[in-house]
């Protein structure tokens, strides 16, 4: 269960409604600049506005571009629980995020604000209640009458922590993320059954490696007397 401030239970306990608003942070590539971070905040709010976050002042652009967003549930493990949100198709800063960047695993968060039903004012700073990536998009075209929407796909950060290891890599996959680097140039010749030598003398053949002498008392060695038994 997640502690709430001070100020919003007090305003429940004085019996005074409190209006909760989600906020979504994206973070996403430019498609020309891969390199290049692009920023969108949209809210379920009714009109742009400034937002602190931590120590970061962010703005999230409203009047109806989050179409819905489900109840987020707090839970301890490493359960991956998907969240959908949906979006509006028409809202411009929608059709930006989407199309105008790349919006393929960009970094979300999701933070809850709660504003007074009497002021509209904001009671506490916004708490963040959803981290983790986007990892699908898809765009629903409406029926006559309809109403166009994007569902987007959220995954958590916790899935992160449920990949497996690749246990093998190639020379030319290392070489795709840095061109200077040689680390598995040789990964080619791993588990073809090469022997390194420590302290012996390597053969090609077993069968047609030299053995010693066997002297006439039946013993292996050079006939010195100072072999031992075979």
């Amino acid at each position: 269960m997640r502690d709430l401030a001070s100020e919003i239970v007090a305003q429940l306990a004085a019996r005074q409604g409190v209006r909760p608003r989600y906020l979504i942070w994206f973070v996403a590539r430019n498609r020309d600049n891969p390199e290049t971070a692009e920023t969108m905040g949209l809210w379920t709010g009714g009109d742009h506005r400034e937002f602190v976050i931590g120590a970061e002042t962010r703005t999230y652009y409203g009047a109806g571009g989050v179409l819905d967003v489900p109840e987020m549930v707090a839970e301890t493990g490493l359960t991956v629980r998907m969240q959908t949100v949906a979006l509006s198709a028409i809202a411009p800063e929608v059709a930006l995020l989407i199309r105008g960047y790349e919006p393929r695993f960009a970094r979300v968060e999701i933070h809850r604000a709660f504003f007074s039903t009497e002021t509209n004012s904001l009671l506490a700073a916004p708490e963040r209640v959803f981290k983790g990536v986007l990892d699908e998009v898809t765009v629903h075209m409406p029926e006559a009458g309809g109403e166009a929407r994007v569902e987007a796909v959220l995954a958590p950060a916790a899935r992160a922590l449920t990949r497996v290891l690749g246990l093998k890599k190639s020379h030319q996959s290392q070489r795709l993320r840095d061109g200077s680097d040689d680390f598995f140039i040789n990964i080619g010749t791993t588990g073809t059954g090469i022997r390194t030598p420590w302290g012996e003398n390597m053969v090609d053949d077993p069968r047609t490696a030299k053995k010693p002498a066997v002297n006439g008392s039946g013993h292996y060695g050079d006939g010195s007397g100072d072999s031992g038994s075979y």
